[in-house]
Formats: C-alpha cells, sequence, structure tokens
C-alpha cells in the first residue's frame, strides 16, 4: 500500500503545479510578449507522476496571435486552453486525495482485524 500512497502523493504535487502554471498564465496574460508555460505529466517508472514545466515560445505556436486592435498584449495565452488545463488539474488533484484517503480508511480497518 505505500507504493499506491507515494504515487498519489507525487500526483498531488504534480497536478498542483500543474495548477500553478495555469494560474501563472491567466494572471500574465495582460502582459505584451509573455511566453507561458506548458506542464508536461510524466509517468515514474518505480511508480508515480512528475510535473515538466517547459516555456512556449511564441515561436513554438502554429499561428501566433497578431495584434488586431490596439491595446491587446501579442502573447501566447489562450484562456480557454488554461481554464481546461485547470479543470484537469482540479480532477487529478481530488482523486488523489481521494485515494490517499481511502488507503488510510483501509489502513484502519485492516489494523482493527490484525
Amino acid at each position: 500500500m505505500q507504493v499506491i500512497s507515494h504515487a498519489s502523493i507525487m500526483a498531488l504535487g504534480a497536478f498542483q503545479t500543474k495548477m500553478d502554471m495555469a494560474s501563472h498564465n491567466l494572471a500574465n496574460m495582460q502582459t505584451e510578449n509573455f511566453s507561458s508555460y506548458i506542464t508536461d505529466m510524466e509517468e515514474i517508472p518505480s511508480g508515480g507522476v512528475r510535473a515538466r514545466v517547459r516555456r512556449q515560445g511564441l515561436m513554438e505556436q502554429e499561428s501566433p496571435k497578431q495584434n488586431q486592435q490596439e491595446g491587446v498584449p501579442n502573447n501566447d495565452v489562450d484562456v480557454a486552453k488554461e481554464l481546461v488545463t485547470m479543470i484537469e488539474a482540479k480532477i487529478g488533484y481530488t482523486a488523489n486525495a481521494k485515494m490517499i484517503k481511502a488507503q488510510a480508511s483501509l489502513g484502519d480497518f485492516l489494523d482493527i482485524w490484525a
């Protein structure tokens, strides 16, 4: 059970990082020439997942936004994408938190019978 707990705890940190980066991107969406961060989730061979953060350059996008209106910053933040990322992070975090809670409850149950 410790392996599962370890994997879930690592996932909590990874999903928190994913939420932090999406929040950071949204907070800076009005910044001219801001280059957003992308969080990639990677499986760890020993069990679990980790977050890898990389910067997305304006040139990496297929079609960088162009200033079509005066006062609209030119950056690569996609609000819809960031909101979906935040929802994914919330669901992943919640699922792993519930897994840890279930493991603790199961451990208590097994201790009663031991």
